[in-house]
């Protein structure tokens, strides 16, 4: 899990398109703990390989997303179509 997806949660919770209970960051580490996930901080390296992305599309959060995968050498879980475009797995 990303700490990038934190970050798009609480975009998402500050422009009133998603309410999370108590509030993002409670639900977040609630989550992280009760699944057993493990966060990925976001690294210079990740922000770095922004550099070398096409720009298919402008999305920050996806594409510091998919910087992270690519940096990692890990697979990319999105349903968003337009990750496709790039060279890494996107699996959903």
């Amino acid at each position: 899990m990303s700490a990038v997806s934190l970050m798009e949660l609480i975009d998402k919770v500050q422009k009133k398109k998603l309410k999370l209970d108590p509030d993002p960051v409670g639900w977040w580490n609630h989550h992280v703990r009760l699944l057993g996930f493990s966060v990925l901080p976001l690294r210079p390296r990740h922000v770095e390989k922004l550099w070398l992305l096409p720009p298919h599309h402008r999305d920050a959060t996806e594409r510091l997303l998919i910087a992270q995968a690519m940096a990692e050498g890990i697979p990319l879980v999105s349903s968003a179509a337009a990750l496709r475009q790039y060279s890494l797995d996107v699996v959903w």
